[in-house]
């Protein structure tokens, strides 16, 4: 009987330290690229990179960085990081140029926009900047913004499937229920 302890003990004691390393330490990183895709406008490009997430998790998810550069220019500047659980495929459907001003980009839950060409960005948050949505997580399942700055979100609610149309008149920067 004392044969089958030690072997079992030692197990107990390597589950014990894999799960303490994996809540005490970072719980991800960015790794390697998987895939990169930009659009190009006449003032300015946007880009998307796809990292794989080093994690001690059984299965990671990916990184998506959103990144801006002047157009004929090598320097890129990000937006905004974006973490989800699962490494899905770059959503380039979420990331526009409406004209040489704005541009765009939505995921998950955020949303960045830009009206001077990519000088400043301001970040909506539909998790933190929504408070009357009872249902978090939510997800930007659509964003129509037209060049004067008028715009609908359509947001999700990922528990109650809840679907809620948001409008607004300054490019995002504040979201209203009409």
């Amino acid at each position: 009987m004392n044969r089958f302890k030690i072997p079992l003990l030692i197990i107990v004691c390597l589950v014990a330290i894999t799960l303490v390393v994996s809540v005490f330490s970072p719980l991800s990183s960015l790794g390697e690229v998987k895939e990169r895709w930009e659009v190009t406008g006449n003032a300015f490009r946007l880009r998307v990179i796809k990292y794989a997430e080093r994690s001690f998790r059984l299965v990671g998810g990916a990184y998506y960085v959103f990144e801006i550069a002047a157009a004929g220019s090598g320097r890129w500047t990000e937006i905004m990081t974006v973490r989800h659980d699962d490494p899905d495929p770059i959503p380039r459907e979420q990331v526009r140029i409406v004209n040489d001003q704005v541009g765009y980009v939505f995921m998950l839950s955020k949303y960045a926009a830009t009206m001077d060409a990519g000088a400043t960005w301001f970040i909506w948050d539909a998790e933190k900047d929504f408070p009357d949505w009872q249902s978090n997580p939510v997800i930007i399942k659509e964003v129509r913004l037209a060049p004067d700055g008028t715009g609908i979100m359509t947001l999700t609610s990922v528990a109650s499937r809840q679907v809620r149309e948001l409008h607004t008149k300054d490019y995002g920067r504040h979201w209203n229920i009409e």
